[in-house]
């Protein structure tokens, strides 16, 4: 997916905002009263609302996850989206395991 570079610009920004834990209180305030507005908005650019929905529903839990995929807004192409970040998790997770047990393997063994 390819974003503008005011849309990467904007993205860096809420990234960079969120690091301040009074900052995210009050963006997370704003959104709960006017997603419905932050919605609208982004669905004038389809690409974002989809990357949007396929965060929310990534780091849902189950249960809420099928929830989010009910909404009206949130189109198909999400789910395949919400996949390719599912089997990236998976194999990032996979990586960090196998460097685990290769540097246990290296410490077992006996120093020549």
């Amino acid at each position: 997916m390819n974003f503008t570079k005011n849309q990467q610009r904007v993205i860096a920004q809420i990234g960079e905002t969120m690091t301040n834990g009074a900052a995210q209180d009050a963006a997370l305030e704003a959104l709960a009263k006017k997603f419905d507005k932050v919605l609208a908005e982004l669905d004038e650019q389809p690409d974002l609302l989809d990357r949007f929905f396929a965060c929310i529903e990534f780091h849902a839990t189950r249960n809420a996850a099928k929830l989010i995929a009910q909404h009206s807004l949130r189109r198909d192409e999400v789910g395949a989206l919400v996949e390719q970040m599912q089997a990236q998790a998976a194999n990032e997770q996979a990586a960090r395991k196998a460097e685990r047990e290769a540097n246990r393997t290296k410490e077992d063994k006996p120093a020549e």
